[in-house]
């Protein structure tokens, strides 16, 4: 009996996922100082984006580190990597702020 291998709805999209959270450095570095645990990273970029998670590069002390971020659980599509983005940038950002909320206008996805 043979397996079907399950496409990945998300990895499609990769690219243009991480064009644009690219375009919002903030938030890609936040993703690397909290999950990451390069609290004094300088710069981070998404390279890829799957239905598990994300992966990130980071700059720290002169040094590049690759971080997996993994979402709570497998998302079946694209229109569920907005909340999932939008509810990992706020908790990074709350947590580095001291629990200062993250404002609407810091999403990561705007509608």
């Amino acid at each position: 009996m043979q397996r079907r291998t399950q496409k990945d709805p998300i990895a499609e999209y990769s690219t243009r996922l991480c064009e644009y959270v690219n375009t919002q450095p903030a938030v890609a570095l936040s993703y690397a100082r909290y999950f990451g645990e390069y609290p004094t990273a300088t710069k981070a970029t998404m390279t890829s984006i799957d239905q598990s998670g994300f992966d990130i590069v980071c700059h720290d002390q002169g040094e590049e580190h690759e971080v997996r971020v993994t979402f709570g659980h497998s998302l079946h599509a694209v229109s569920q990597v907005k909340h999932e983005l939008d509810t990992l940038a706020k908790e990074a950002q709350t947590a580095l702020r001291g629990n200062d909320p993250l404002s609407q206008s810091q999403c990561i996805m705007h509608e």
